[in-house]
């Protein structure tokens, strides 16, 4: 066991050059003129395209999946390249448009704020209903440089160093993070958010680990995390799902939609099931009216077939 420790914590070369490399990439994005971040990013696009075979054919799998043959082949094909292109667009151009001293240099429009205001003045905390649609690491830090309280679940890099460069700028606009691990301290750290009338914003559109449920995600099942359901039953929170819409080249618009609510009985099960179930419609809408601008590369179905048999409501 301390063998094993010691191989797991000793110094690796690549690793380290990997993090320098990754930390000079991020600030380089801090520094360099709006015309060469376009430039890399379409170069780099297009490489991703050529050679990331495994997200290609990942991507399109999923696309055949949900559109079936109402799209040719064609169209697919310009869809999943131009959501790789999503990928690494967000990433720079996020860089770019919120460096430091981390001001929004460019007010960042906000349709249906109102939702937001309302739902923050009941006192009953917001659950974000996040997906991976849009520059959704550009809204966050918006929506924090605006003044909302709003925190994030937030998969942490294993790398010390990344992981220290990536919080002081998460720091730099505000923008609380709520480790994913260890998952007891999230879900505690995620409750007392609600609990005290704040956002925390959560993408419900990947597969997950751990406690999770089988709900229809365009008519197949894929595995969905049960806590922030629970914690909306719980809490009372009002769930509204908050995307951001691009309109063009470093433009865009954050879209909060109406509170979406969900039918609750005396079964937790079938409630747990019912919310996650009303969340997964309103990504399929979000998704289907911005196909470019979703993660198609994600394994959203790879559990699927563990709830073959199953009927509605199935635990994973």
């Amino acid at each position: 066991m301390q063998n094993e420790i010691k191989k797991r914590d000793s110094f690796n070369p690549l690793k380290y050059l990997l993090s320098l490399i990754s930390i000079f990439t991020l600030y380089l994005f801090f520094k360099i003129p709006a015309f060469f971040v376009k430039l890399v990013i379409n170069v780099s696009a297009w490489l991703l395209w050529m050679f990331g075979f495994s997200l290609k054919r990942q991507s399109m799998e999923n696309l055949r999946l949900v559109y079936g043959n109402t799209y040719p082949e064609k169209e697919l094909k310009r869809i999943s390249k131009a959501s790789i292109k999503q990928i690494i667009r967000m990433f720079m151009e996020c860089g770019h448009l919120i460096r430091p001293p981390f001001t929004n240099p460019k007010e960042i429009p906000i349709k249906g704020e109102e939702h937001l205001t309302a739902a923050i003045e009941s006192g009953k905390g917001v659950l974000a209903v996040g997906s991976h649609v849009g520059n959704f690491m550009l809204l966050l830090c918006s929506l924090s440089l605006k003044g909302y309280p709003i925190s994030f679940i937030y998969k942490e890099p294993k790398d010390e160093m990344l992981k220290k460069s990536i919080r002081k700028l998460q720091d730099g606009v505000k923008l609380r993070v709520i480790p994913v691990k260890p998952r007891k301290t999230a879900a505690e750290k995620s409750q007392s958010t609600l609990t005290n009338g704040e956002i925390l914003w959560v993408a419900l559109d990947q597969s997950t680990h751990g406690r999770a449920m089988g709900v229809e995600f365009f008519g197949v099942k894929a595995t969905m995390p049960i806590g922030p359901a629970e914690l909306v039953i719980k809490t009372g929170a009002t769930m509204l799902p908050i995307y951001m819409k691009r309109n063009g080249w470093m433009d865009h618009t954050i879209i909060i939609k109406e509170p979406l609510k969900a039918q609750l009985t005396f079964d937790e099960q079938k409630d747990v099931y019912n919310v996650l179930k009303k969340i997964n419609e309103e990504i399929e809408e979000i998704i289907l009216e911005n196909p470019e601008e979703w993660w198609w590369v994600h394994k959203r179905w790879k559990h699927a077939n563990k709830y073959v048999s199953e009927t509605d409501g199935g635990n994973a």
